[in-house]
């Protein structure tokens, strides 16, 4: 599992307070010691990602779960109102190395502030597209790198910048290759990478499709996991690539907004409604939860936030990455499912019926690759 996708396998148990128990969990990989089993206290196998220790004054959430989220983060322009994701920094350091790296508690030590202090001075973009034939991401007008990110997109973040859900907001997300985009003067002149880059930015920017069915923020009634109070509850939503990535050039949304897309589940279901079979979910165990009142059931491969909230309506939520320095990062989703950009494209395609052409999910790819 580490090899082929990436994943480190967390024990967590369903909280004591949920509104939902586990009925049955399916055991692919054959451990001795299955997952669910009372032996381990019914803990659950989940098999997660971790997220880059990079880039850290852009979050939003702390955690794919946002289990390390103890204090709402604040972040504003400046850099100001940090101290609550310093705090959850803080107390993640310590939490990796009580149970990943099985050490003694460093609270209050220097070695918990050195960690912190390294972490949130590390900036990761690429800038070289294909190192070999080094294809540099700076010239011609372009602002790939680490140095825009940290300089000037940094200083301009602030929680709740461009928040979809409430105006005024544009879908105009990524702007560091504008001056490669067709509408731009110079495009004609470029190389073939290049123009493909921009083009799959302007893709990324300029395409929409219908939002249906995700549990967050339209989830709809016939749904199990159905919401009244999501933002758009019930509603197809008309959208782009910036309703989930909103957050301008770094592509992770800027509120903590944990959502499910169908990653989770174990089987993915398109708009249509037909199974979405992109996706390698085969040595993901999976669990049978019902709910505690109603008696309805969903199967996830990950139930996602609910193992921290033990909320229902929280079952296979998770939160958007930060989208820069993507190309190193392979495979990709929470889970490790998607083995290359392509396939997370192909996803994408068929989840929402997006309808792009084999040129255009490439150019996508291209664009995605030099983030």
């Amino acid at each position: 599992m580490v090899l082929k996708y990436g994943v480190i396998r967390i024990q967590l148990a369903i909280p004591t307070t949920a509104n939902f128990v586990l009925t049955s969990a399916s055991n692919p990989k054959g451990c001795a010691i299955a997952p669910g089993s009372p032996t381990i206290f019914g803990d659950l196998f989940l098999f997660r990602r971790p997220l880059p220790s990079t880039n850290l004054a852009l979050l939003s959430a702390v955690m794919w779960d946002g289990r390390e989220t103890l204090q709402k983060i604040t972040t504003q322009a400046g850099q100001e109102s940090i101290a609550p994701l310093l705090f959850d920094l803080t107390d993640q350091a310590n939490t990796a190395t009580t149970t990943h790296a099985q050490g003694a508690p460093i609270v209050g030590t220097q070695a918990q502030q050195d960690i912190v202090n390294f972490a949130t001075g590390l900036y990761t973009a690429q800038v070289v597209l294909v190192p070999d034939i080094g294809i540099a991401l700076l010239d011609l007008g372009a602002k790939g790198g680490a140095n825009y990110l940290q300089n000037t997109v940094t200083p301009a973040f602030a929680i709740g910048v461009n928040n979809p859900l409430i105006p005024p907001f544009t879908n105009t997300i990524f702007t560091i290759y504008s001056a490669w985009e067709p509408t731009s003067p110079e495009y004609r002149y470029l190389p073939p990478v290049q123009q493909a880059i921009g083009r799959g930015e302007a893709l990324f920017n300029n395409t929409t499709f219908v939002v249906h069915d995700v549990p967050g923020i339209n989830s709809v009634p016939s749904d199990p996991l159905y919401n009244s109070a999501d933002p758009l509850a019930g509603q197809d939503v008309v959208a782009g690539c910036g309703l989930c990535h909103n957050n301008p050039n770094v592509g992770n949304h800027s509120t903590s907004l944990p959502i499910n897309i169908g990653v989770t589940m174990a089987q993915p279901i398109n708009n249509n409604g037909s199974v979405n079979t992109v996706l390698d979910l085969a040595n993901l165990p999976v669990y049978t939860l019902t709910n505690s009142v109603s008696g309805a059931t969903v199967q996830v491969t990950d139930p996602g936030k609910a193992m921290i909230s033990g909320n229902w309506l929280d079952i296979g939520k998770t939160k958007g990455p930060i989208l820069r320095g993507l190309a190193a990062r392979a495979p990709y989703f929470h889970n490790g499912s998607a083995k290359d950009l392509p396939a997370v494209v192909n996803f994408y395609n068929q989840r929402f019926n997006i309808g792009l052409s084999l040129q255009q999910q490439s150019d996508l790819v291209t664009f995605l690759e030099a983030l």
